[in-house]
């Protein structure tokens, strides 16, 4: 976000809320900053998950009370950064059990700090709380108070001011996905090795919430903390709830989790949000789930007891609520294991070189405090004292426990010291060799894509109909390694974060259905956060067709008439409109009933005929073509208009007319809800890799399969692998009794096509069926603009707009809110107008690239692309897709873009960007015939390729999951994914 130096006043280990609070704080002091986060801003795996929290000054502390008071002022001034209210004043209501201390607190000491310290509040015994709030059947013991200056943080809008109005200080920089990789202590300062770089820094702050002893655990120290896997629900209002506070309930119900007691009778609440699912209130159990030692372990799912009893209190007390929950969510909490001492906030601990330059915060519910303590780290690290009273959140040595005697070494590397994936910081992938160059396993997985990498996880997180140990030799956990060519995992996924913008783009694929269940179901599995992919306005979006501009609402409107020479009944129809059409009639000409469902779907194809005069007259509809059916049903012109209109040439070709009516009907016509994630798409396969590897598995980046060969009964092991490992260009042998090739068609043909699997003299049908899908070639460039002037001159906002030029779609991909900067996914074409781009790569023999020269903005220094790890686009692409844009929006002098990247994803080895059956393929014998080619062989093959959903996610996860329940006597993954669900042939 903005100039990279090597040298800093301050680094901060941490983006969430204290982090950039620090930075905040840093950069009014006139320091210059930089900000290390391992995963990405806004993330949702630590401290600062979910969307709401607590403001309240009462506490059973009078010292927490203090502070609290004194962070309002430095609310105030963050305050003044933004027009959304950060902290509201619903008021905060406690109740229950007078006499019951708790590690929150209680009613009774919470009244007595606020005599001492003369806070307003206004007793409220149990009648009137069920009076003036939703809640009812409460204990007889029961008294409460209000404490009006209490309310609720807006959790996403403080991160992004923090973010924002950190950013807009030009000594400030800022770097997601860039986990620290070693740490040099010195008496002058810090020097922190992250990836390749390494930073100086004068002074450390250290703010990773319930990571810190990733941080400290290399120097052999840890700090006495439990993480708290804590669960939060909402549900729905079936009545107006008004002026409802933040609350917060004290019962005594003793509890054991994880063989510790806790009180399981502590609730809170919050009032509705209008940020996070209005119509719904929020509550959440103030016990844990689970207890863990590590954030690696844990469960990214809520408790089910920890949901139950939150049902069951809100039954049980509450008014105005349905009393299921419908959205849950999850948070860690790391607590110092002292219950007197509620967080740490101090230099670091003796043990830790160079610790008089290094500051620690961890621990403890913080939020609230959020602009103080970074005012405090701050202090401390600049002045080495503070004007504000930290002595009960001292680090002592009962604190801490010593984990190896490593004496006062200087350096102390990262967990597994290994540089991380270019795409995916926390990954960890080998780009090596086995010692010895060879490598003895149970599987072997080629291929780091979405359906190899869910694979991998599934064999080594699921559980096995025989109990785990009858597919394997080695015992219930089998040894699963993943073999991947390229440096990166993800396949067709790869997400790009661009300099000057918080917004993602995709220069693979973007987005899912809420229909799409497996997606939509491992996403939150994942820990991952979806949002919604908006399509834009039709009032807006445009159509540029044969020289015709109209925006996309024009379709059917009185008097508009396309340049199409259609049909009288066609005419004034939109693509999507006769997509629709031509499936109805054809079901209907065959008189079958409209399908419900994909699996109603599968029966029809098999069934369905044309039934219509022509060439095709009586042909079952997998045995002909889609083209020939289109132009049959609406004239060349308008199947021209539906290959032009539709955006996707891909959508239109002769592919198989059975597999695209199901296709087109239920993706491409008629409404859809779209969904991306927050940080890009390619975090699913990201965080497959992730799980994937802390469950013990194994990725091998840049190591490719050459070829494979049986072996012999008495070598133990089925197959001998042959891996070129692309570094040292050297190759090694691994041995295994299964093969999954997670792959798609151009892949498996770059394989040795002579070995015993793929030989045609010995596997004709192998081969055939492999060749039973099309190679869809498509193409992305990506341009990032300091200004939104499709929305400052024509008002458009996300979505598509679409021509028949050769840059056939462009993608509105979002707004910076803050600073403008914006991103244009200016290309997405695929099939015949892929050529007309890859000629402008200028890449014939001795010719040279001549890339698009990026240039700096108000926030991105010039200096910042000298190091930016991607090539920019070739020049001659962005000039021909400036010229287009130009003719789309009807603008002859458009600004030019401050960076630019493209994708051509029909380059080897991936050979096309999706797929598509092609005509005369019974695909329900096909499908599962390729998930175990050669019956007497344990090979696998899987991936989008050859899915029912080409094209999507959702297809390499079904074929994916019915081969493991198929060929690994795998059970159906019930904790996350809906029983019943119909995964397809």
């Amino acid at each position: 976000m903005s100039k990279e130096q090597k040298e800093y006043d301050l680094i901060i280990l941490g983006g969430g809320a204290m982090g950039l609070s620090a930075a905040w704080q840093g950069a009014i002091r006139g320091k210059s900053v930089l900000v290390l986060e391992q995963l990405t801003f806004y993330n949702q795996q630590g401290s600062t998950a979910g969307d709401s929290r607590q403001f309240r000054l009462q506490y059973s502390q009078a010292y927490m009370s203090k502070l609290v008071l004194q962070a309002i002022p430095e609310w105030d001034q963050l305050q003044s950064y933004t027009d959304t209210q950060l902290v509201g004043k619903q008021g905060c209501l406690w109740f229950g059990n007078p006499n019951l201390p708790t590690e929150e607190g209680g009613v009774g000491p919470a009244i007595e700090v606020m005599d001492q310290l003369h806070i307003p509040y206004e007793p409220l015994a149990r009648a009137e709380i069920e009076a003036r709030y939703p809640f009812k059947d409460l204990p007889s013991n029961t008294v409460g108070f209000l404490q009006k200056y209490g309310g609720m943080i807006d959790v996403p809008a403080t991160l992004h001011t923090l973010l924002q109005v950190a950013a807009s200080h030009t000594a400030v920089t800022l770097r997601d996905h860039s986990p620290v990789t070693g740490l040099e202590g010195r008496a002058n300062g810090v020097i922190v090795h992250c990836g390749d770089m390494r930073y100086f820094g004068s002074r450390l702050i250290i703010t990773p919430g319930p990571y810190v002893n990733d941080v400290l655990r290399p120097f052999g120290l840890e700090l006495k903390i439990d993480i708290w896997d804590m669960a939060s629900a909402y549900y729905k209002m079936t009545e107006d709830i008004a002026e409802t506070p933040t609350w917060f309930v004290f019962e005594n119900r003793p509890g054991v989790v994880d063989g510790q007691k806790v009180n399981e009778g502590l609730f809170y609440g919050f009032p509705e949000a209008s940020w996070s699912h209005p119509g719904y209130l929020r509550v959440a159990p103030d016990f844990p789930g689970r207890i863990i030692s590590d954030p690696s372990q844990r469960s990214k799912e809520p408790s089910k007891k920890d949901i139950e009893l939150t049902d069951k209190w809100v039954r049980e007390h509450m008014k105005g609520l349905v009393p299921e929950a419908e959205f849950t969510s999850t948070c860690l909490i790391a607590l110092p294991l002292d219950p007197d001492k509620l967080m740490f906030l101090d230099q670091a601990p003796p043990g830790v070189p160079g610790r008089e330059n290094i500051y620690v915060y961890a621990g403890g519910w913080g939020a609230k405090l959020i602009p103080l303590i970074g005012k405090i780290l701050v202090q401390l690290a600049l002045d080495g004292q503070t004007s504000y009273d930290i002595s009960p959140f001292a680090i002592t040595d009962a604190d801490l426990t010593v984990t190896a005697d490593i004496g006062h070494g200087t350096a102390a590397k990262g967990p597994g010291g290994r540089l991380p994936n270019e795409m995916s910081p926390l990954l960890q992938l080998d780009p090596g060799m086995a010692p010895g160059k060879e490598l003895e396993i149970d599987v072997a997985i080629v291929g780091a894509g979405v359906s190899g990498l869910y694979s991998g996880w599934r064999l080594l997180t699921g559980h096995y109909r025989s109990g785990g140990a009858a597919p394997f030799q080695t015992g219930d956990k089998p040894r699963v390694h993943v073999f991947e060519l390229s440096g990166r995992v993800g396949g067709r996924l790869e997400s790009i974060h661009i300099p000057g913008s918080d917004l993602v783009g995709e220069l693979g694929g973007m987005r899912y259905t809420d229909q799409m269940k497996m997606v939509y179901s491992l996403v939150p599995k994942l820990g991952l956060l979806p949002k919604p992919f908006p399509m834009g306005n039709t009032d807006k979006n445009l159509f540029y067709l044969r020289r015709q501009r109209f925006t996309a609402d024009s379709w059917g409107k009185p008097g508009f008439h396309s340049r199409y020479f259609l049909d009288p009944q066609d005419q004034g129809k939109s693509p999507d409109d006769l997509f629709t059409q031509v499936c109805n009639r054809v079901i209907m000409m065959d008189n079958q009933k409209y399908p419900q469902n994909l699996r109603e779907w599968n029966d029809l194809t098999k069934v369905l005929r044309y039934r219509f005069s022509g060439p095709d007259h009586g042909k079952l509809l997998w045995d002909m073509g889609y083209w020939n059916l289109l132009e049959n049903q609406l004239s060349f012109e308008g199947y021209q208009l539906c290959a032009d209109g539709g955006g996707y040439f891909s959508n239109t070709i002769n592919w198989n007319a059975a597999m695209a009516l199901p296709y087109m009907a239920g993706d491409f016509s008629g409404p859809v809800t779209y969904y991306t994630l927050n940080g890009g798409y390619d975090q699913v396969p990201i965080q497959l890799g992730i799980d994937f590897v802390r469950a013990g598995g194994k990725i091998w980046a840049g190591n490719k399969l050459v070829t494979f060969e049986r072996l012999e009964p008495a070598s133990g092991y089925r197959y001998a692998l042959r891996i070129l490992n692309r570094s040292t260009g050297e190759y090694w042998t691994v041995k295994t009794n299964r093969l999954i090739l997670a792959m798609p068609r151009r892949s498996l043909e770059l394989l040795d096509q002579e070995s015993f699997f793929f030989d045609v003299n010995r596997a004709s049908t192998v081969q055939d069926d492999i060749d039973s899908v099309i190679i869809e070639p498509s193409f992305k460039l990506l341009l990032g603009f300091e200004m939104p002037w499709w929305k400052i001159l024509l008002g458009l906002e996300s979505g598509e707009s679409i021509t028949d030029l050769p840059m056939r779609q462009c993608y509105y991909f979002g707004i910076d809110p803050e600073n403008s900067h914006s991103l244009l996914l200016s290309s997405y074409n695929d099939m015949r107008t892929v050529p007309y781009w890859s000629v402008l790569e200028n890449s014939g023999p001795g010719r040279h690239v001549r890339r698009f020269q990026p240039r700096g903005t108000r926030l991105v220094p010039a200096e910042t692309w000298e190091t930016f790890p991607l090539p920019q686009a070739p020049a001659d692409m962005v000039d021909h897709v400036m010229d287009q844009l130009a003719q789309v929006h009807g603008i002859s002098d458009l600004p030019q873009p401050y960076t630019a990247f493209y994708k051509d994803w029909s380059e080897d080895p991936y050979g096309g960007g999706y797929h598509a059956w092609k005509a005369h393929y019974k695909v329900w014998e096909v499908m599962p015939r390729m998930r175990k080619l050669r019956p007497e062989d344990d090979v696998y093959i899987c991936g989008e390729a050859y899915s029912e959903q080409q094209g999507w996610v959702e297809g390499a996860l079904n074929v994916a999951e019915l081969m493991l329940q198929e060929h690994f006597d795998m059970t159906w993954p019930a904790d996350w994914l809906e029983e019943g669900y119909y995964l397809g042939w």
